[in-house]
């Protein structure tokens, strides 16, 4: 109520059902099976393998040699760690969606042999396959998620939220 009665806008409809990047990126990059990684991992020691969901995500359990990386970091370090662009790469992340489109951006930045695993640590786990757990292999400083004082135990960081929570609910009466 508070949204309409100061003649905002409300948006009405049905939510989107797809999201048009999504489909793009999924058209781009090339699905690799769990099978057809493990084959790969066996037979090419000089494929990458990039995790690229949360970093606490990665900690919890990913594919054994999997190297973490923020999605957000993707431009900038892996041309500077790996320049050539023929490099074989294979992304993944808990689900495989995050991975779907860190394998488009690395093709829109002229990577020519990224695969990204199909259902992702989650499809792998799911299939009896092992996962190793830790910040193993991190290329960037694991800093992608900060979490709440509640999750912390930080005290004084609570004290201070809810000092500017009853602040803001002082402002609005």
């Amino acid at each position: 109520h508070a949204w309409s009665g100061k003649g905002m806008d409300l948006e009405m409809g049905e939510p989107i059902k797809t999201v048009p990047e999504l489909h793009r990126a999924r058209v781009m990059v090339s699905p690799i099976t769990s099978q057809e990684l493990d084959s790969r991992l066996a037979n090419s020691k000089d494929i990458l393998l990039l995790d690229v969901g949360l970093s606490p995500e990665y900690s919890k359990g990913h594919l054994r040699g999997a190297v973490w990386i923020s999605r957000s970091w993707l431009e900038e370090i892996i041309p500077a760690l790996y320049p050539n662009r023929r490099q074989p790469i294979a992304l993944t992340c808990p689900n495989g969606m995050h991975s779907i489109l860190a394998g488009a951006t690395l093709m829109e930045h002229g990577y020519t042999d990224v695969s990204v695993l199909e259902g992702g640590t989650g499809g792998w786990q799911s299939e009896g396959r092992p996962l190793e757990n830790g910040l193993t292999g991190t290329l960037v400083e694991p800093n992608d998620i900060a979490l709440s004082a509640s999750l912390t135990g930080d005290k004084s960081a609570m004290r201070r939220y809810l000092e500017w929570e009853l602040a803001l609910g002082e402002r609005y009466e």
